[in-house]
Parts: C-alpha cells; structure tokens; sequence
C-alpha cells in the first residue's frame, strides 16, 4: 500500500527542502554565524532523512555530510574552549 511510496515521497520532500534552503545553508560558514544552529538542524535532518531512505544522490548527501561534520566539529572545539558562541550544539 502506501507505505511502500513512503521512502519515494520522503526522498521528494527532503530534496524540494534542500533546494529551497539552499542560499541559507549556503550562506553559514562557521558555527558563529547568526543562522548556524538552524542550519545544524536542517542538516542533521537531510542527513537522518537521506540515510534512512537511502538516497541515491551521492553530491548531495556528500555535501550535506561534509558541512554537517564541519559545523559539528567546530562546535564540539567551541565547546571545549569554554561554549559554544554560535549555539551550534551536537548531536
């Protein structure tokens, strides 16, 4: 029945969000930026999403993984140098 679509219009849903957030994850840089945490949130989300359906887009799970694990890395040396000033907290 319908679940058997249910990867198909997960899949579809999460890629018209990631083209739509585009200039926004595009335009965070570091974990002190203003918009930091939501991106965080936003990729964590893809990220999750993408894995479990496992999407067949490898640019774009790449590029999510990749910014995800940058945002994630600094926050964690954020945090152990006294917090996190962007708000950026890790899974």
């Amino acid at each position: 029945g319908a679940a058997r679509h249910l990867p198909d219009v997960l899949a579809d849903a999460s890629l018209v969000l990631y083209n739509a957030a585009r200039p926004l994850l595009d335009g965070v840089y570091c974990g002190r930026d203003k918009e930091a945490g939501l991106v965080t949130e936003i990729l964590r989300s893809l990220h999750m999403c993408w894995d479990a359906v496992d999407l067949d887009d490898a640019c774009a799970r790449g590029v999510v993984a990749l910014k995800l694990a940058l945002l994630l890395e600094e926050s964690a040396g954020d945090a152990g140098a006294g917090g996190a000033a962007g708000g950026v907290t890790p899974a």
